[in-house]
């Protein structure tokens, strides 16, 4: 038996599961630094097929499944409701006494 995390934090708060996102320091917020991540991450994202063919061998007989999950099930983009997600993950953290306060977020667009 497995549970998938991104199921059911759906089904508890109705949210897309955010799986990772980049975070620094209001301090080190730069436009330097925010257009390098996302010159990165549109490189990764136009390269995907590159990216996941020097991943997995051909030899992995679950080289298509990682990949239709990598390529199709995955957004690469925090939208409105990823950045509600986000400040609601930090809420239950908090409430469950994971983190002493909240913080303020700032998503940068």
């Amino acid at each position: 038996m497995f549970i998938d995390v991104a199921d059911e934090w759906y089904d508890l708060i109705g949210l897309p599961f955010v799986y990772a996102f980049w975070a620094v320091h209001e301090m080190d917020m730069k436009q330097i630094i925010i257009k390098k991540i996302r010159s990165l991450v549109e490189h990764n994202l136009k390269n995907l097929g590159q990216t996941l063919n020097s991943i997995f061998s051909e030899k992995d007989r679950h080289n298509s499944e990682y990949s239709d999950f990598i390529s199709h099930k995955i957004a690469y983009h925090i939208g409105l409701e990823e950045r509600e997600a986000i400040t609601e993950f930090f809420r239950y953290a908090f409430f469950f006494g994971c983190i002493d306060h909240i913080p303020d977020l700032n998503f940068c667009d």
